[in-house]
């Protein structure tokens, strides 16, 4: 199972209307909060315009305010069943933007059209998701993720799943927002039958390294007892000697899933791209500059023995020794600069180089000296101490390749 790429911070799952966390990630949510990652779980609607199925409570139906009020304790049973210690609404506290009042994003509905495909309903009340203004859906989206502190955020695909507008709306304001917010975006695998292919025969169909799998059985229990929770949108059925399923409204019966999928969409800004360097710790500091301290001592040891060296051209003698060693000692720094975010790397090979001159300037055993009371001599002596100054002192040199924003682009493909 590839799990190793699960985010291991704070993750904030957004979704569309109660029911959804657990239909489609309850797994993924239980998981994550056992294993001691702060989850929480960002829900736009209350789920005004669902319909409902027990006979005993299907006047609820068509009562937005009252069906609303009745699946906000459904969702609080759910979210306790799954472990997750946070839950937000868009629009209220935690999740609005800044400045604004507190306000209520109602269920948009959905109504199937001409075209088979899911549509917006003719009558969708004026304060719905989908008619809300876009930027400030995603400047509460933004809102959400600051106040929890999550460095990635989890939506849907961007078909929305089976295509409810609401759906499709999450997904674009939550990539939006995580865009803005610095975060990582994931979605959701949807597709259950290609979460089988890449389980049972990995070797032949093989999940993209940017797919996380998640074996969720051993939540399996608290993922039913959350659908329970649900009881006006689900019907759980058990069965002995039958793998767990579940039927909503429109009746379709389907097993409860024991495998489910995250895809990297966009990677959190300043995140290290593939094939870059991890972060340093302070032991990598300490070991690169103790090697750069080396590296400079033996360059400076090279070049004061060879800084006095001198070609001459007709009557011009040229100093090619010196003109040679402050260039390489100039490529040396800047160069250093330029591959180490850290000024400490050029720092510890400009003593290494200083330290070799210094102790080289010393008369030696014999009475000899490196290092003369010559012009070449006194120019090598400060030369490369200004050189040093100037290149530390100077404003962060641009990086290989440009500015990298951290923030990889969507790869298209078919989604799921």
């Amino acid at each position: 199972m590839k799990s190793s790429g699960l985010p291991h911070e704070g993750v904030l799952f957004v979704h569309a209307h109660p029911d959804d966390e657990t239909i489609s990630t309850g797994g993924s949510i239980a998981t994550l909060a056992q294993q001691g990652v702060e989850v929480s779980v960002l829900t736009c609607t209350r789920g005004e315009r669902g319909e409902v199925i027990p006979p005993e409570l299907v006047h609820l139906e068509g009562d937005g305010p009252a069906l609303a009020a009745h699946r906000e304790g459904e969702l609080a049973d759910a979210l306790r069943a799954l472990g997750v210690p946070r839950h937000l609404y868009l629009g209220a506290a935690g999740a609005r933007a800044e400045g604004l009042p507190e306000r209520r994003y109602e269920d948009s509905g959905m109504v199937e059209g001409p075209d088979g495909l899911p549509h917006l309903v003719p009558d969708a009340s004026p304060g719905c998701l989908c008619l809300a203004d876009f930027e400030e859906v995603v400047a509460d989206m933004v809102a959400a993720i600051n106040s929890t502190g999550a460095t990635s955020v989890v939506s849907y695909d961007e078909r929305g799943g089976y295509g409810h507008p609401d759906h499709v709306l999450a997904h674009r304001a939550t990539r939006e927002a995580a865009g803005r917010a610095g975060v990582g975006f994931l979605e959701v695998v949807e597709d259950s039958a290609q979460l089988e292919r890449w389980v049972s025969d990995p070797e032949a169909h093989d999940a993209p390294d940017d797919v996380m799998l998640l074996d969720v059985t051993p939540v399996l229990d608290a993922k039913v007892d959350a659908l329970r929770a649900h009881a006006t949108q689900v019907t759980v059925i058990e069965r002995e000697g039958e793998p767990v399923s579940f039927a909503l409204s429109n009746g379709r019966v389907r097993p409860v899933a024991t495998m489910e999928g995250l895809r990297l969409v966009d990677a959190a800004a300043g995140a290290p791209e593939s094939g870059d360097p991890e972060p340093e710790t302070r032991t990598s500091r300490v070991a690169s500059s103790l090697v750069s301290l080396i590296i400079g001592l033996l360059i400076g040891v090279l070049l004061t023995i060879n800084h006095q060296h001198r070609v001459t051209l007709g009557e011009v003698t040229i100093p090619i020794g010196l003109i040679v060693s402050l260039l390489v000692v100039g490529a040396l720094l800047v160069g250093m600069r330029l591959v180490f975010e850290s000024r400490l790397i050029a720092l510890s090979t400009a003593v290494g180089v200083a330290g070799a001159t210094a102790l080289l300037s010393q008369q030696g055993p014999g009475g000899s000296v490196l290092v003369p009371g010559n012009v070449e001599g006194f120019v090598w002596a400060y030369a490369p101490l200004l050189i040093s100054v100037v290149v530390l002192a100077w404003p962060k040199l641009p990086t290989r390749g440009g500015d990298r924003m951290g923030v990889q682009p969507r790869q298209e493909g078919s989604s799921l």
